[in-house]
């Protein structure tokens, strides 16, 4: 399990498809503080905030 800090909702965005192009990782959810955002396959209403991380399964991926 990988967390990455995001920086902006285009950092989201790019290391999403990063992610879900690499055959063997998966996006969990959105560490959004205190509440947990289960990722679905639309994740195009989630508003990132300065601190939020991307947790996912799998093989690492070079942070953008």
């Amino acid at each position: 399990v990988h967390e990455v800090k995001l920086k902006s909702e285009q950092h989201f965005s790019e290391l999403l498809e990063k992610i879900k192009s690499e055959v063997h990782s998966i996006p969990l959810f959105l560490n959004s503080g205190e509440e947990l955002i289960v990722l679905t396959a639309k994740n195009d209403k989630i508003n990132i905030k300065d601190g939020d991380k991307l947790v996912y399964l799998g093989n690492a991926v070079n942070s953008i």
